[in-house]
Formats: C-alpha cells, structure tokens, sequence
C-alpha cells in the first residue's frame, strides 16, 4: 500500500511539472502539486512505519526516508541548508541507509551459511 500511494504521488508530480515548463506559470495546475506532495509523504510515512515494524533494519532505517524528502523538499529549497547542504544530507541519510541493508544482508547470509 504503502508503495502505490508513494508511486501515484510521485507520477502525479509529473503533469504540473509539464505544464508549468510548457506554460511557464507554476501553479497552472493549482492543487495537484501540492495533493502529489502530501500524498507521496503520507505513502513514505506509511513505508516507514512498515519498516520499524517489521524490525528488518535498524530502527532509523525507517524515518530517514520521510525525513530526507522532508528536508529535501520543502524545507531544501528555502531552509538554512539551502538546496546543496540538504542534497548532501540526503545522500548521506541513503548511504547510511544502503550500508545498513548490505550488513544486513551479509549478517543473514553468513547465519544461513552457518546451518
């Protein structure tokens, strides 16, 4: 569920973007973006909780993807970061992430290989 609401808010990103390039006025397509926006977060919320409960990684594994589209988004473009310090931040928060995973993935193949 959690990953259709993300996806359907991600794809509804693409029309307003279309049409504010084409007509060269952002909010052409009025609430859509901002619907888009709020469903794609709700549906990360929702993959964060998936992952907390599910206990597959570790317990900060499961915000930071929420909180890295929060300080990416809205908060990147106008924020004390600015664009490039949250862009950093982002890609740190999906290293850490991705490094969690691989230890997880080699921490379970060697207990399989174990047996």
């Amino acid at each position: 569920m959690a990953l259709v609401l993300t996806t359907v808010g991600m794809l509804g990103v693409l029309p307003p973007l279309a049409v504010s390039l084409v007509s060269g006025d952002t909010e052409a397509l009025g609430l859509v973006y901002l619907l888009s926006m709020l469903a794609s977060l709700i549906g990360l919320v929702l993959f964060a909780v998936g992952l907390l409960r599910a206990g597959v990684l570790p317990w900060w594994a499961g915000p930071s993807p929420a909180a890295g589209w929060v300080v990416g988004g809205p908060v990147g473009e106008g924020g004390p970061l600015g664009f490039g310090g949250s862009a950093l931040l982002l890609a740190a928060a999906s290293l850490a992430v991705a490094f969690a995973v691989s230890r997880r993935r080699s921490a379970l193949a060697g207990s399989a290989g174990e047996r």
